[in-house]
């Protein structure tokens, strides 16, 4: 969200709240951390901004190598796990949905194929376990399905988004 615009702790807490808030659930002493770490490691860099009306606070800015760190994060590829995919995969879309509409198009195809192959793999091992095995089987057979189940989401969202 620094990347959009320079922002203090409350701003970037509010729009984590409204555009994000399902798939994160951070408390406001959290972004605080967050920044302080980030901070740390050259990633933003905080400035005191004196208000008119309003006590002093530190306004954030992403540094040269957060923007770096931001790309090669928007483009790694996800798991193909359910938490990441939503978690990760979906704060992904959003800003790469921000960025260009084409690059979100992108992300979403390969999630598509990655997902496809993750569900193949599970589906092969899944025909090579025997039933005599059953939480073995079991444990397998939830994967494909839910797999499966993220795979028919993952195309709802090609759609939604076109």
């Amino acid at each position: 969200m620094l990347r959009q615009a320079p922002a203090h702790g409350y701003e970037l807490h509010q729009r984590i709240a409204r555009d994000l808030g399902e798939l994160w659930h951070l408390r406001f002493n959290q972004i605080y951390g967050i920044l302080h770490r980030l901070e740390a490691e050259g990633l933003v860099r905080g400035e005191m901004e004196k208000g008119a009306n309003a006590p002093s606070r530190r306004r954030y800015r992403l540094t040269p190598l957060g923007e770096d760190h931001f790309a090669a994060w928007l483009h790694a590829p996800t798991p193909s796990s359910v938490r990441a995919i939503r978690v990760e995969f979906m704060t992904r879309l959003y800003f790469a949905r921000l960025q260009a509409p084409e690059l979100a198009e992108r992300l979403l195809t390969e999630q598509v194929d990655a997902t496809r192959h993750s569900l193949e793999q599970q589906q092969a091992a899944l025909d090579q376990t025997q039933v005599e095995e059953p939480f073995n089987h079991l444990g397998i057979a939830l994967r494909v399905r839910t797999l499966a189940g993220v795979l028919e989401w993952l195309k709802d969202c090609q759609v939604m988004l076109r």
